[in-house]
């Protein structure tokens, strides 16, 4: 078997990425945005790699619905919502900003 190193897969340069970026763009950002919002209220990783010196907000509410302060938890289920919302929002302006459609 003959290997050269035009036989070999190489990652893909500026110039291949440049072409390819514009057309995928505006999935590419709500693909962002997902995974951002998603990030925001998992709770799993969190709880499975959290310390006691910082707290993120998914895991306070946990907290504050086991300690039955539901109207607390409430307002913190709130303001994860609006922050989860905000960040899938600025994603998708800079995917529909920057597409060639």
């Amino acid at each position: 078997m003959n290997v050269s190193p035009s036989n070999l897969i190489y990652p893909p340069t500026l110039w291949r990425l440049r072409a390819l970026l514009p057309g995928i763009r505006r999935s590419l950002s709500v693909a962002i945005g997902l995974v951002a919002a998603f990030s925001m209220g998992d709770l799993g990783i969190i709880a499975l790699f959290g310390s006691s010196i910082t707290e993120a907000l998914p895991l306070v509410m946990f907290g504050l619905m086991c300690a039955y302060r539901t109207q607390d938890a409430l307002s913190g289920a709130l303001l994860l919502v609006a922050m989860a919302f905000s960040l899938f929002a600025v994603f998708d302006h800079w995917g529909r900003r920057h597409d060639p459609r």
